[in-house]
């Protein structure tokens, strides 16, 4: 501890550095300087004594430091103990249990008709891709041509230049004009030649009739006039044979020109019906989805268009469980005498209906599978169901089924309480908790298990009671007679006692083998006033 300089007068006595320094005042006070004058040897002992007895006091080496903190300590925890042992202990008081009284009601076992419902989505029956059969120019496009527009089959959308094949078909029409003046004037010189046959044939029977004459008159004529009839027979024969071969020249003539018309014709129907092909139509009654072209575009032979759907049906594509397929196989009707191949369906009528508006229901066929396989996320098979009336009278108007619509698909399927593959029970769905949870009570105490909800029945139309929940229960403990609960519960945890409401009350012991610790949540068997009490709170 730094300790105060001392002022004794003219001078200023730092203690701890043994430093001096004279006194500012005094020395202004006179001119020159005066003797230094030091404590007396008196007062410089006293101050040593003093700072001695300090310094021996705080030595680590003094035992009575020590012994002061000893007893103080010793001191704080003997009052602690005294003042603990004053405090009364508090009065344990046994905690009862709250029984919760509960309304029970027997699960059975389910077998009749089934409402399976699955989801699905409206997709076109069929989407036509419209492409040009001859190239040319838009020459005009007509204002139904627009996308989203309805149209009838037949109703023209674009028209396409015909100039130049106006000018084809005119062409082809001269060529058959002309392959047909050819074939009549051949007609005409097969006639004169069969003529000139006849009369070389004529001719010929009267040289040969001649030649047999001078045969006969050898001995009269000469060599000469002999070799002259022969010849002359000869030279008839020639002109027969001959006239022959022209027409059957002019017959193959004949032959090729008629070819050469026939081909002549159906270049003609070719280019009347190219001429045809130039006013494009809607190829069936639907909507257009798209429209690729406009006014004075060049298009050519193949190009696509416009996308057209067809609306005379719908398709709505959904997906099935393997339990669901094996249900309708098992349950639906034959479709004929014919066994159904595994990669057949049975056709099963099939009511559609969209969540929004569930009164107003189509009409449907589960007509095939939606390709082979399996979903690859969902682990469920693609099928088709067919409507074919998408359109339906309501009392709002008309409804349709459009492409991209959300709808739930109700079939009926037929089970069996026979058939242990089933394993379906029914209950009230006031016994159904969140996340498919279904309390039940064994040995007056609760349990639950989970469930698969398979159909859920609706309402009555008065409203008068529950639907009934048609489920498949995951756990063995749930079964068919079980007592499910259908009255709320509060808190509910797996072995806590209930009270059946209606039947004699019946509370059990609690068991309690805990530590003191938890003590304050055993319970006692409850009178019925306590037991009363607990179901009220």
């Amino acid at each position: 501890m730094a300790r105060l300089p001392v002022h004794y007068g003219y001078t200023l006595i730092d203690k701890q550095n043994n430093l001096t320094e004279p006194d500012s005042e005094t020395v202004s006070a006179t001119q020159s300087p005066a003797p230094l004058v030091g404590p007396s040897e008196n007062e410089i002992a006293e101050e040593a004594a003093d700072t001695h007895a300090g310094e021996s006091w705080r030595s680590r080496d003094n035992p009575w430091r020590y012994l002061i903190s000893i007893i103080i300590l010793a001191a704080g925890v003997g009052a602690a103990i005294g003042l603990s042992s004053l405090a009364k202990p508090p009065e344990t008081q046994e905690s009862t249990v709250l029984i919760q009284q509960v309304e029970l009601e027997t699960a059975q076992t389910f077998a009749g008709q089934l409402d399976l419902t699955v989801s699905g989505t409206v997709v076109p029956h069929r989407e036509i891709d419209v492409a040009v059969e001859v190239s040319g120019r838009v020459k005009k496009k007509h204002g139904e041509c627009q996308a989203g527009n309805f149209v009838k089959k037949g109703t023209p959308l674009l028209e396409i230049d015909t100039e130049e094949y106006k000018i084809e078909l005119r062409r082809l029409e001269a060529d058959v004009d002309q392959a047909v003046k050819r074939i009549q004037e051949t007609d005409q010189q097969i006639i004169g030649e069969r003529k000139n046959l006849a009369l070389a044939e004529r001719d010929y029977v009267i040289q040969q009739r001649e030649y047999q004459r001078n045969l006969s008159l050898k001995d009269v004529l000469s060599k000469s006039e002999l070799d002259q009839s022969r010849r002359a027979l000869n030279t008839a024969k020639t002109q027969v044979t001959s006239r022959s071969n022209s027409i059957d020249s002019l017959n193959a003539t004949k032959t090729t020109l008629k070819s050469a018309l026939e081909l002549s014709k159906r270049q003609l129907d070719k280019a009347n019906l190219q001429l045809r092909r130039t006013v494009v139509t809607a190829p069936v009654d639907g909507v257009i989805v798209t429209e690729l072209v406009q006014e004075n575009d060049y298009v050519r032979q193949g190009d696509q268009i416009i996308t057209f759907e067809d609306t005379s049906k719908t398709e709505v594509r959904c997906n099935l469980t393997t339990t669901d397929l094996n249900w309708i196989r098992r349950n639906s009707k034959p479709n004929g005498d014919q066994p159904l191949s595994v990669y057949q369906l049975p056709k099963t009528d099939v009511l559609i209906y969209d969540s929004v508006r569930p009164n107003i229901m189509w009409k449907g066929t589960l007509e095939r599978f939606d390709g082979i396989g399996r979903d690859p996320i969902t682990k469920t098979i693609p099928c088709r169901i067919i409507v074919d009336q998408p359109v339906i009278e309501t009392p709002e108007g008309p409804s349709a089924l459009v492409r991209g619509m959300f709808v739930k698909c109700r079939m009926e399927v037929q089970t069996s309480a026979s058939e242990e593959s089933n394993n379906l029970i029914s209950f009230s769905e006031l016994a159904l908790h969140p996340n498919n949870q279904v309390w039940f009570v064994s040995d007056d105490k609760l349990d639950r298990a989970l469930v698969k909800i398979v159909d859920r029945t609706q309402k009555s139309s008065s409203g008068g009671g529950p639907a009934t929940v048609v489920a498949r229960p995951l756990s063995d403990k749930l079964k068919s007679g079980t007592r499910v609960v259908v009255s709320p519960l509060s808190q509910p945890t797996v072995g806590a006692p209930v009270i059946v409401a209606g039947e004699k009350e019946k509370i059990k012991d609690v068991d309690h083998k805990s530590s003191p610790a938890e003590s304050t949540d055993d319970s006692k068997p409850l009178d019925a006033k306590t037991a009363d009490k607990g179901v009220d709170a």
